[in-house]
């Protein structure tokens, strides 16, 4: 028995798989013409459907939360590494003493970069 098109989008209603239902025909397309398994083609309507979720998940917490805006990790690292930049510059200006290979010196810029991490 081969169900219909309407019958499956109820089927994945009634699952509450609302990207899944928006999806399958293209994947569907996508799968005959390139001849996937069914393993690929399930793997494929599965790992879309966790993405929207997770998409829609992190815009829901970030309304919530009432964010200004977004900053990304890639934004957050940017930044650090431009802020390092001009630390460096800084103390190439003042003439100070670099910081040697010790182990404390080198404890004393992980703590740095962790604190620089979680502003």
């Amino acid at each position: 028995m081969k169900p219909s098109d309407d019958d499956l989008d109820a089927l994945l209603k009634r699952l509450h798989l609302a990207n899944a239902r928006r999806v399958w025909r293209q994947i569907v397309e996508q799968a005959e013409k390139e001849e996937w398994s069914y393993r690929d083609f399930l793997a494929l309507l599965v790992a879309e459907e966790i993405a929207q979720r997770q998409q829609t998940r992190l815009g829901r917490l970030s309304r919530w939360a009432s964010f200004p805006f977004l900053k990304t990790i890639d934004d957050r690292r940017a930044s650090v590494s431009s802020t390092s930049t001009r630390r460096v510059s800084t103390r190439s200006r003042l003439d100070l003493p670099s910081l040697d290979s010790s182990p404390t010196s080198r404890t004393r810029v992980n703590a740095s970069t962790a604190i620089l991490l979680a502003m």
